[in-house]
């Protein structure tokens, strides 16, 4: 119990798979709160509760409310280290209650091949112009990410494959991407339950794609605020990174 309890007191500032379904699942909560959207009388509808508008004034319209808030309050290292559970401590506990991670499965540092398989249920063809988008975003954001159906009858799940060499900035952009999209689609299910599941899941990702870079804006400034550090960012992968060869 004295060791349990020492360790207890060593606050991390680096996020791991725990902190950072901890925080998001708190940042998460915040947004939906923040009335992100439009209100209408006593109404307010969520951004990613609605259809994707194609309408890009409407769109630019949604980047500016989502550009004037201001960082979130999230828990400190120090409250965080008081509420990790500990490997060997309250693990069934925590199992339970455990956020975002678990809703629906996310498979972090996948094999391009197994990410195709995915991303393709939703009825995309990777042809050569679409393998080359896919790799331009790699590129671009050191990762690439969808949902989709890996078995047949089983729940979506939502698959990352991640660039060599990429930082650990990219890396936490990248599980807060995943998470961020988990959320929405667990919304999107319980809210849309007439809507077939692949045209769920390929609009919940078109939805999240409009917001994420402002998104992710706030949570770095509040992740940052708080008192983290999103440079060292130690999460578990299933050990695959994209590699491209010129």
């Amino acid at each position: 119990y004295a060791n349990i309890k020492s360790m207890r007191l060593v606050a991390f500032e680096s996020l791991n798979d725990t902190r950072m379904d901890m925080i998001v699942s708190e940042f998460m909560t915040i947004w939906r709160k923040a009335n992100v959207g439009q209100t209408n009388e006593n109404v307010t509808v969520d951004i990613l509760d609605k259809p994707v508008d194609s309408d890009k004034d409407a769109n630019v319209s949604i980047q500016s409310k989502l550009s004037s808030l201001s960082p979130f309050i999230l828990n400190s290292p120090q409250i965080i280290s008081r509420k990790e559970p500990l490997l060997f401590f309250r693990k069934r506990e925590y199992q339970r209650d455990r956020p975002l991670s678990t809703i629906k499965k996310i498979h972090f540092g996948v094999s391009f091949n197994r990410f195709v398989k995915v991303w393709s249920s939703l009825g995309h063809e990777l042809n050569k112009e679409r393998l080359t988008a896919l790799l331009d975003k790699a590129r671009s954001n050191g990762y690439i990410i969808s949902s989709g159906i890996e078995n047949k009858g089983k729940a979506p799940v939502v698959v990352v494959s991640i660039m060599e060499n990429t930082t650990k900035l990219n890396v936490a952009r990248a599980y807060f991407h995943a998470l961020f999209l988990t959320h929405v689609i667990k919304v999107k299910d319980a809210a849309n339950g007439k809507i077939e599941q692949l045209q769920m899941l390929e609009r919940a990702g078109t939805e999240v794609g409009n917001v994420i870079d402002a998104a992710w804006t706030i949570f770095e400034k509040s992740a940052k605020l708080a008192g983290w550090d999103l440079s060292k960012t130690e999460l578990q992968t299933e050990g695959f990174v994209i590699s491209i060869k010129n």
